[in-house]
């Protein structure tokens, strides 16, 4: 890591920020160091709930088979399958028969943020579909691996908010 960039990063981020949370970082790499694979998910596990790890300084590696939600897969890139009802999965639900996540206040909101979102794929050198290490830490202060301009990708966050 470039450390005169990661101390201005850290100092304008104090500056502007104050001693609000690092934001994370994420980026696409066939070489996993320094990370440490999710394990598969048991059923239905939101990809959501393994960046509490993160926030806490761990360096977390994901693929297509370890992200335990449709939506985080999807956002992530690793596929553009869409679940029927995705909408109202994601806003309120259809009480009943299927439980909001509520992280869109109605499901027309989901629709409108899934209209100005361009089709992602994640990387992979070797298949069709991506199964290349997904990284994730909290960024910059992890000493390990971190985004550089050669394995940095653009990514969207793992969920609209």
């Amino acid at each position: 890591m470039d450390m005169q960039l990661k101390d201005r990063f850290l100092e304008l981020w104090r500056k502007y920020f104050g001693n609000a949370e690092l934001p994370l970082a994420f980026w696409y790499a066939d070489d996993p160091q320094g990370t440490e694979k999710v394990s598969l998910p048991k059923g239905h596990r939101c990809f959501l709930e393994n960046l509490a790890a993160v926030r806490q300084g761990k360096s977390l590696r994901f693929d297509e088979y370890t992200v335990g939600c449709a939506g985080g897969k999807r956002y992530l890139g690793f596929t553009d399958v869409v679940m029927p009802n995705f909408e109202y999965f994601l806003s309120c639900g259809i009480p009943g028969k299927l439980e909001g996540e509520r992280y869109k206040k109605t499901p027309e909101l989901v629709k409108e943020f899934d209209k100005r979102q361009e089709t992602f794929n994640a990387p992979s050198s070797s298949s069709p579909r991506p199964t290349s290490c997904r990284g994730c830490s909290r960024w910059p202060t992890s000493p390990r691996r971190s985004p550089t301009a050669s394995t940095a990708r653009s990514a969207r966050a793992a969920a609209p908010s």
